[in-house]
């Protein structure tokens, strides 16, 4: 049987091209709460999909489950959701700051945190979050963005890495 590979952010961009890449030689699942945009790519890579609003845990929870009662396990994930708002901060208006901090940050650790006890039960997976070249420059226009990024490839990425090591669970940052 494929490894099963689940895919945050997958109807378009980067985690699209990831699908596309992964898809023959894994069975690749792609997440987004695009619905249309979603069920288009799946069709076109020829994958399988379930809609999941990354920044809402229950979302993420009712994917999880529908994914685990078809599939019974999820050997990778990869955390590639991901928005970002231009202008300074406090041009920005509260609302599009939290989304951003939502998807970007609470999505991944939603999601992370789900597939962890999966994963230790089966004593093998893989983690993997996708990050940007913004958390390593400054671009003073996308400064949400890249507190973001920047919070989950220093502190959640390899935090989570030494909490779970042990069990053969491998956290990636890309």
């Amino acid at each position: 049987m494929k490894k099963i590979v689940l895919i945050t952010g997958g109807s378009d961009g980067l985690g699209k091209e990831i699908a596309r890449v992964l898809k023959d030689d894994f069975l690749v699942i792609i997440l987004s709460d695009k619905e249309e945009k979603l069920k288009r790519t799946a069709k076109e890579l020829g994958v399988d999909y379930f809609v999941c609003d990354v920044s809402s845990y229950k979302s993420c929870q009712d994917a999880f489950y529908k994914i685990l009662q078809k599939y019974k396990r999820i050997d990778c994930l990869i955390n590639n959701a991901g928005i970002w708002i231009e202008g300074f901060l406090e041009e920005n208006q509260f609302e599009e700051i939290k989304k951003v901090v939502e998807v970007n940050l609470l999505g991944a650790i939603y999601l992370t945190k789900l597939v962890i006890p999966l994963m230790k039960k089966h004593k093998e997976g893989d983690i993997v979050f996708i990050n940007s070249q913004a958390s390593l420059t400054y671009k003073p226009k996308r400064s949400v963005y890249q507190a973001t990024k920047m919070v989950l490839q220093s502190r959640c990425s390899r935090s989570f890495r030494l909490l779970i090591s042990a069990f053969l669970i491998f956290i990636q940052e890309r």
